[in-house]
Order: structure tokens, then sequence, then C-alpha cells
């Protein structure tokens, strides 16, 4: 097909729009959920590192042994849940599309 040439042929250019490609219906409501989740879990993680920190600091300083151990085990519970968790969050956000 031919274009008509002239000022009739640059209209018909100019005022010609591409398709844009067809997003699936429930897209936004799928990518709504995957950057929440990988938002929290981040979040999450920061908080960990922080916790870590904190005991980390604590132990150079003497504060834990043998009679006290307790924050040690509980942010280390923690670190490993958020982790276990993220085992579950990477096959059903990244991998299952």
């Amino acid at each position: 097909v031919e274009a008509p040439e002239g000022p009739e042929g640059m209209v018909g250019i100019v005022h010609e729009k591409p398709e844009l490609p067809k997003r699936p219906e429930k897209a936004h409501v799928f990518f709504g959920i995957y950057y929440l989740m990988t938002g929290l879990h981040g979040i999450h993680v920061l908080i960990g590192m922080c916790a870590i920190g904190w005991v980390f600091f604590r132990s150079t300083r003497g504060e834990f042994g043998p009679d006290y151990f307790t924050p040690v085990d509980l942010v280390g519970l923690y670190w490993h849940l958020v982790d276990l968790i993220w085992i579950y969050l990477f096959p059903l956000l990244y991998l299952i599309h």
C-alpha cells in the first residue's frame, strides 16, 4: 500500500498511533502484590541486619555467656524465619509466571 505524497501523506503518518502490546487484565494486581511482598521482605531483612549488628555489638562487650544468651537465640530465630519466608516467596513471585 502506497501512502499519498505531499501534505496528505504527512498527515496520515503523523496521526498513526502504534499499537501498544496488551497487558493481561490482572497484571496490575500481580505486580502490586509483587512489589508489596518484596518491599516488606526487604524491610524485614534490614531490621534483621540491625538486630544482628546489635547482638554483635553487645557480644563484643561480653554481655552474653552460658547463663544469658536469649537475645542471640531470638535474633537467630528471627533471621532464619525471614530466610524461610524468602525461600517460599522467591518461587511464588519470581518463578511462577
